[in-house]
């Protein structure tokens, strides 16, 4: 038996505007706040990295256990990107509080 799952959700990179980060290549020794740092998360993340020629290991990572922690670490520039997921990145993205650096919905950088 095979199962897969799929959340059909908005995963994004976010960063606050004027911050610089057009691409996800500009994360290079940056600090990148991740939630949910051991599941899908971290892992479409690494793809998003591996898309632009750059490791994990060239990025700062700061986990966080909850979306508010995370939004507050970025407004107030503990974090220079966040990978975020619905139901935060579609409201922080309608408060015109971030950019979107990338995303999953499409295949475009």
């Amino acid at each position: 038996m095979v199962a897969i799952t799929w959340i059909d959700e908005y995963q994004a990179l976010l960063a606050l505007p004027g911050s610089g980060l057009r691409a996800p290549a500009d994360l290079r020794g940056k600090r990148l706040g991740l939630i949910d740092a051991e599941g899908s998360a971290q892992r479409c993340l690494n793809f998003i990295l591996l898309r632009a020629g750059m490791k994990p290991s060239q990025l700062n990572w700061v986990n966080f256990n909850s979306s508010v922690h995370a939004m507050l670490a970025l407004r107030n520039g503990y974090v220079d990107g966040l990978f975020a997921a619905d139901p935060l990145m579609t409201a922080l993205e309608k408060k015109d509080d971030v950019t979107v650096v990338t995303n999953l919905r499409t295949l475009k950088q």
